[in-house]
């Protein structure tokens, strides 16, 4: 890591010399945040950090020892007066949404974008309420996150680049996600994600999941079979191929 001289954006008339801020790292790598503009700008969720946003890049930075940063008068500066960072985390899918032109206003948001279709994807964004906890959200153009849990973002009619994206939360997280390019997924809340530049490939396209503990899977008797192909063959059973699995497993005596 390095430094920077951090005259700003402590409080004018405080003397800080010698006192350096930590740079901690590029907030694409460790956040979600996604800048709306330049400037400072609050984490939610640690009042001793901060966001700066600058001609395009940004850096998540940290405040000088005895001193946290002002959401009021986005500076660092002495006390957490106005420091109060939400405890819960957003309920799905009510606390989240999708926009395909900039961040809505009470949001924060991560980019959803790909680069190989800029003149469609660009202002992007799937958010969630600013009065709620950071869910941990990434999204990557180019493979599955290192060490979370990453659900595949594709679209089969879009042949230009949507075959490597993912959205990707924390190993521990409560959110169980599935994405569907084809309709809602039966018996799960989702969200549409929608582009109208590019309706007619993204017109049917859904995340969705729960933020609910699951069920247990069923334990599979010893003598169920391996193969399910003879069980896909019972549309009264597995009436979804995506599901066609489970389903067969719980019911896999019937198909033998």
């Amino acid at each position: 890591s390095s430094g920077i001289n951090a005259e700003w954006p402590l409080r004018p008339g405080v003397t800080m010399r010698g006192v350096f801020v930590v740079m901690v790292g590029l907030v694409a790598l460790v956040t979600s945040f996604t800048c709306p503009g330049d400037g400072f700008y609050p984490d939610v969720n640690d009042c001793k950090k901060y966001h700066w946003c600058y001609f395009g890049q940004y850096w998540y930075m940290s405040c000088p020892e005895g001193t946290t940063f002002s959401a009021k008068f986005r500076r660092c500066d002495w006390g957490i007066a106005d420091c109060h960072p939400p405890k819960r985390l957003p309920s799905w899918p009510q606390d989240f949404k999708w926009s395909y032109n900039r961040i809505p206003q009470g949001y924060h948001c991560i980019h959803v974008k790909e680069p190989r279709e800029r003149s469609y994807w660009y202002d992007n964004y799937f958010c969630w309420k600013q009065n709620r906890k950071s869910p941990g959200f990434r999204w990557s153009h180019s493979g599955p996150v290192r060490n979370m849990r990453c659900t595949r973002v594709n679209e089969p009619a879009d042949r230009y680049g949507w075959h490597d994206n993912y959205i990707c939360v924390p190993n521990n997280s409560p959110y169980k996600l599935k994405w569907s390019y084809a309709g809602k997924i039966k018996g799960q809340d989702c969200i549409r994600w929608y582009e109208p530049s590019d309706r007619h490939t993204w017109n049917d396209n859904y995340l969705c999941g729960t933020d609910k503990e699951e069920p247990p899977e069923p334990t599979i008797s010893p003598d169920c079979v391996d193969d399910w192909s003879e069980c896909r063959k019972h549309p009264e059973m597995c009436e979804n191929e995506e599901i066609a699995t489970l389903v067969c497993q719980r019911t896999c005596r019937k198909c033998k």
